[in-house]
Formats: C-alpha cells, structure tokens, sequence
C-alpha cells in the first residue's frame, strides 16, 4: 500500500507565492506524484486573484456545501478539484466568498504592508475544513502535512477534535516550519471559533508554532540559509519545545540548483518514512 499524505499549505507554485513555501510545496508535491510508493493529495486556499479556467478547476460533487462547526455555527463550504500544472498531483481548492475570494497576491497583507486583521480566522477556517475534508471523501491519510504559521492550529485542533475518531486512528501529524515571525500570534477570540478554549491563559494570544510543535508528532525545519536556526536561537521557548520533540533540520541554500531541490525533496521523503 502507497504511503498517504494530505498536505496543507497556504501557498503552492504556481497558484500563489509569497516565499520559499510555495516552491517547496510544488516541487514536494510533483516528485512525491511520480512515486508509486506514495499517494499525495493537497489542499490549497482557492483566492481570488486563482484563474478557475486557466487551471481547470472543477466540482467535487461530495465536497459541494457541506457543514463545517465554525464559529459556534454550521458553515457550508465548498471544494474544487484540479492538478498542479504538468504533473498529475491533485489538488484541492476551498472556496469561501468572505474569507478567501477577496485576498490579493500578497496574501496575508495589503499593499502598504499592514496585515490583514482577519488572517488568524481565514486560517483556522482553512485548517479545520483540511480535516473535515478526509472524512467528506472518505479518504484516510497516514500523514497530515501542515506548513509554517497559517496551518500550524492544526496538529492542536486534530488533538482536541479528532485523536479519538476511528477514521483518524494511526494518522499522524507532520508540521513544516519555514519561518519565524508576528504571524504566528493568534488571538484567544479567533482561537474561540475552533473551539480551543484558553481560560487558564492569562495572555490574549498564543504562539501557534510553539503549539504545532508540541502537538505535532514530528517537526521539520526548512533552513535557508542558516535564517531559521538564527532565529530559533533567538527563541528561547521554540528552542526548548523543539529539543523536547522529534526534529529535524533540512538545509536549503539562498540559491537552490536542480541537484539541491532533489536532495531537499529526498531528504524531506526520508524524515517522512523513518519515524
């Protein structure tokens, strides 16, 4: 049986790209395509500024209108189906008028660099409608990828939610992490709308990638260039979260060549396989 892997990311090539995240996540998902031993599919914000005819993107019958508990209500979602140009990767797209439709090529900011207010809560969104889908397709994976601070709730959410659901049993959560920034700060009001609660936290916000370290099952740290070990140093807390859990560090030079992609990808393929 093909090793599974949904993986969750903000950003892929060519759809969006705002850094090294989006290369990664295309050049991760086609390799992984063109290996039998593995079954890859994606899940990918559908923004606006995403050409539905120019990437072909179609209906999934079962993932049209179905419930998501957000926000203390049930909100209809709807999901597209297409593939990463040139290869035979799928992907999928969730459509969402408020939250997704609006944004711009920048993605998390507008053009005179203020972020946007509502980015904590598009994400949560995007994150929990990611495991919803598995079980609307019916699709089991062995792995759940999640990447960098804008799915980085979900290995808590998976753990408050789902850790106990058969359909999940032996599924195991993998967090990429590529950067270290203020993005990473959800509030506790956003944090209410996927249900964790944090009444006992004094402080307004938490740092999401000390909880995708902590409750995830493995971390994978994209260093370009030495930038993110930098900044893990200047971490005091990520620091002593990550020595406390399983890790690794892939290095990826400024300027990556065709051999260099290889060997991340083969690299990340081997972290994957081997805990």
């Amino acid at each position: 049986m093909p090793l599974k892997i949904f993986y969750i990311s903000s950003e892929v090539d060519p759809f969006s790209s705002s850094y090294i995240l989006s290369k990664i996540s295309r050049k991760i998902a086609v390799k992984f395509q063109d290996n039998p031993d593995i079954e890859i599919r994606l899940l990918h914000p559908k923004y606006g500024f995403i050409s539905e005819r120019k990437y072909i993107l179609r209906e999934v019958i079962r993932l049209r209108d179905f419930p998501v508990s957000f926000d203390n209500k049930e909100k209809l979602v709807s999901i597209k189906s297409a593939f990463i140009p040139e290869s035979r990767a799928q992907i999928y797209f969730l459509e969402d008028e408020n939250y997704f439709k609006p944004v711009p090529e920048l993605l998390y900011k507008s053009r005179n660099g203020r972020l946007f207010k509502d980015n904590n809560e598009k994400f949560l969104l995007f994150s929990k409608v990611a495991l919803e889908t598995l079980k609307q397709l019916l699709w089991k994976p062995d792995l759940i990828v999640c990447n960098d601070w804008q799915t980085s709730l979900i290995p808590q959410i998976f753990k408050n939610e789902y850790s106990n659901d058969t359909f999940f049993e032996n599924t195991r959560i993998v967090f990429n992490l590529f950067s270290i920034n203020e993005n990473r700060y959800y509030t506790n009001k956003s944090l209410s709308k996927v249900n964790i609660g944090l009444e006992k936290n004094k402080s307004k916000e938490i740092d999401s990638i000390l909880s995708a370290i902590k409750f995830s099952d493995k971390t994978i740290c994209f260093d370009q260039d030495d930038n993110l070990s930098a900044k893990i140093k200047d971490e005091t807390q990520i620091s002593k979260q990550l020595s406390k859990s399983n890790h690794n560090f892939i290095k990826i030079p400024n300027s990556p060549s065709f051999s260099d992609w290889k060997e991340v990808v083969s690299t990340f393929h081997k972290n994957l396989v081997e805990f």
